[in-house]
């Protein structure tokens, strides 16, 4: 009998030698694809980006009187258009980058009067405001003159 537990203990030691090793390898590369699997979600993030982006140089190429077509071929189908206020159109653009905490917001507001273009507002760079003033109002002067006033002034040319 003692013999017996011997050898169960000598073969029961060496079954634990065996599987020992065996089972930390194991759990070795367990934890090491968990730590490669969790480490790789994390590290990206997507940017968000909705709306139209719409850019100073597109709004330069803008000018009082243009229709809707000319306008929707410059700056695109806008991202509202409100049934209430039919010569109303609105461009919002956000962005919102991977890791940054900030959103970056841009909103541009066409008017139309009679199917044309009357006015800009919104998120706009000075110069490019100057430069459509600039023709608004020499648009809104040659429409102060009558049509006899416009066809002399052409003919005289």
């Amino acid at each position: 009998m003692i013999f017996l537990d011997l050898f169960y203990s000598a073969a029961q030691i060496q079954t634990q030698l065996l599987i020992v090793p065996m089972m930390t390898s194991v759990l070795r590369i367990l934890i090491l694809t968990t730590i490669v699997t969790v480490s790789a979600c994390s590290t990206y993030k997507l940017d968000v980006q909705q709306g139209n982006v719409v850019t100073q140089e597109q709004l330069a190429q803008l000018n009082e009187g243009m229709t809707y077509r000319e306008v929707q071929h410059i700056l695109g189908s806008p991202l509202i258009k409100d049934p209430f206020h039919a010569d109303r159109w609105d461009y919002y653009f956000s962005l919102k980058e991977g890791n940054a905490k900030e959103r970056k917001q841009q909103h541009i507001t066409i008017y139309f009067e009679d199917e044309r273009l009357k006015d800009i507002d919104g998120d706009l760079d000075p110069a490019t405001v100057a430069a459509a003033g600039e023709r608004i109002v020499a648009a809104n002067a040659a429409d102060d003159d009558n049509f006899l006033v416009r066809l002399w002034k052409k003919l005289r040319k």
